[in-house]
């Protein structure tokens, strides 16, 4: 867990120095300290999700991302210890209350986040002192800097929470089992938490410079993986030729890419362009 004491330490002393110009750098301080709070819990979920995908940036959402396919305990307070003594193979507890008989010697502990306020807290530092403010009419007065006591309180609400978050010693993954498959295309292995996968999930292959993603299915049989791709005819030989769907996903307008079949090598030129659908009536 990276400690962010000097960071605290670094924003106090621009708070004491009370300059607009420290004020306004202690605003970007606390934005940077909440981006480093946030994403350092999706460097922990790494291996349960990729960041292929993440939908959006901001720290909330990738928090919230975290939470709901890759760890469920990312913003949830807690406290682990370990017994001091060595569980009986003979004689295992049996209940709760055989457990809490132990006694337990603390390893640390995880601080708990409110993401819904720090979503808050993160833009609102944006908007008190990180950008010019859009007039209202032409008698308004454009100025750099926004209004030195808003910025504070809000630094000073950013402290706060940093406060918070450093008495906290460690950061924990989500136990529980989990489910996995080989990538086709580089042959890591892909694996997410079973408890919570969901029907039409994607889980990208977690290596950057692989293009494969999975279609997570649920069913009777258990959790499936299928291999998202885009297939068509060989021109040449007729062979079905196989990519990863991502690849023309990733494709702009009219950008191009081009595909070798693996019977004839024959290359097919695959490019991104509008449709016209003929649709009927009745339709």
């Amino acid at each position: 867990m990276k400690d962010i004491r000097p960071r605290i330490e670094k924003i106090e002393e621009l708070l004491d120095e009370g300059s607009i110009s420290s004020l306004t750098y202690a605003a970007l301080e606390c934005r940077f300290t909440i981006e480093l709070i946030c994403y350092e819990r999706l460097r922990i979920a790494y291996g349960d999700t990729s960041y292929s995908d993440l939908r959006k940036w901001q720290p909330k959402d990738v928090v919230q991302q975290v939470i709901q396919e890759a760890n469920e305990l990312a913003a949830t307070p807690l406290k682990l210890s370990v017994s001091n003594t060595p569980i009986d193979p003979d004689n295992p507890p049996q209940s709760v209350g055989d457990y809490e008989n132990f006694e337990y010697i603390e390893v640390g502990t995880q601080t708990g986040l409110d993401i819904k306020k720090i979503g808050r807290l993160w833009n609102s530092l944006s908007g008190a002192a990180l950008h010019v403010q859009i007039p209202k009419s032409k008698a308004d007065d454009l100025s750099v800097y926004g209004n030195p006591e808003s910025i504070k309180k809000k630094v000073e609400k950013a402290l706060h929470l940093f406060r918070q978050v450093a008495k906290g010693n460690l950061l924990t993954s989500s136990p529980g089992p989990e489910v996995s498959c080989e990538c086709h295309g580089c042959g890591a292995k892909i694996k997410r938490k079973v408890g919570l996968v969901y029907d039409g999930m994607v889980a990208s292959c977690s290596s950057e410079s692989c293009q494969e993603s999975y279609l997570l299915k649920i069913s009777e049989q258990g959790i499936e993986f299928g291999r998202r791709q885009i297939s068509f005819p060989c021109d040449g030989c007729g062979t079905t030729v196989d990519i990863p769907a991502k690849l023309v996903e990733s494709l702009r307008m009219d950008q191009s890419l081009t595909a070798e079949c693996g019977q004839c090598a024959h290359k097919a030129l695959i490019r991104l362009r509008p449709c016209k659908v003929n649709r009927n009536n009745e339709t």
